[in-house]
């Protein structure tokens, strides 16, 4: 019998245990989200992700997009679902002074409407060359949730207003922490960038016997600059001095999304990957050099 799934965090005991476990802590090196997918009782788009040694987890498909963007931009540390609130006091004083601030109604829980936890979708650290690790947080919406109905009070703060304060009270949570925050939404993204993402990083690596990547790249860097505008991926199988002629149209084409993975060439994500792309698609980043082949 499959186990039973967790409710959602009713009471200021329960966020107090979680806040003292550490949850939603994105600084503790064994993270563990302060929401996670258990605590939903049907979520059928939720997704989860593996990324540098553990799961990141994403509640929607426009979460799952923009985690495989954060991937392609070369993230160190993705956090999920990370928990605004103060560890040390195990409380989220700083939000509900936000909220008063503002003049807006603090999220409550529902059993004994103490103030609940807000969290936000999404923290990435990257690592810099020389050590310094910059980190920003990322909410993610459909844009549906931000339309306000003109027909609807501001008044009464409800639907696509309430979505908008607790975005508010997010941004300026991050502002005082000193670290950037921005908005995502469905318009940012893209399923043909998410499939271009997903089939450069995951499709399995093939060995491709007698290929020279210096070499290739040398060449494909001097036919794009004279290469036609319909010219297209697969013409590079039999193209004149190419030194990859010894492959297959198929493995020329694994070997092109090979060095896209690994950044030795460039890709317009927007464009769906797939053997008639067009060859203005492609810019070799490098030209490495043949004599030290």
């Amino acid at each position: 019998m499959p186990s039973p799934k967790r409710k959602r965090i009713q009471n200021a005991r329960q966020a107090k245990d979680r806040l003292a476990k550490g949850q939603g802590n994105y600084l503790k090196s064994d993270y563990e989200p302060y929401i996670t997918i258990h605590d939903f009782s049907s979520l059928g788009l939720a997704s989860r992700i593996p990324h540098n040694g553990r799961i990141v987890q994403s509640m929607s498909n426009n979460e799952t997009a923009f985690l495989r963007e954060l991937q392609w931009a070369g993230a160190h540390d993705i956090y999920d679902q990370v928990a605004l609130a103060d560890f040390e006091e195990k409380n989220v004083d700083h939000t509900v002074e936000i909220a008063r601030h503002l003049g807006i109604s603090h999220p409550v829980h529902s059993k004994d409407g103490s103030p609940s936890v807000l969290t936000t979708d999404f923290v990435a650290r990257w690592i810099s060359a020389d050590g310094r690790a910059e980190v920003h947080a990322f909410a993610v919406k459909p844009v549906k949730e931000l339309v306000v109905d003109p027909e609807k009070s501001e008044t009464s703060r409800t639907g696509e207003y309430r979505t908008i304060d607790k975005l508010e009270i997010e941004r300026r949570y991050w502002k005082g922490q000193g670290i950037n925050w921005s908005l995502v939404t469905d318009h940012d993204l893209s399923q043909t960038r998410k499939a271009n993402i997903e089939h450069f990083l995951l499709a399995p690596k093939k060995a491709l016997e007698n290929f020279d990547k210096k070499a290739f790249l040398a060449f494909l860097a001097e036919y794009l600059a004279v290469a036609r505008r319909t010219d297209k991926l697969e013409d590079l199988a039999h193209a004149t001095g190419s030194p990859a002629h010894d492959l297959t149209a198929a493995d020329l084409v694994e070997a092109v999304r090979q060095l896209i993975a690994d950044r030795s060439i460039e890709f317009d994500l927007d464009v769906k990957f797939e053997p008639s792309v067009l060859l203005s698609a492609l810019k070799v980043v490098s030209v490495p050099s043949l004599e030290s082949a």
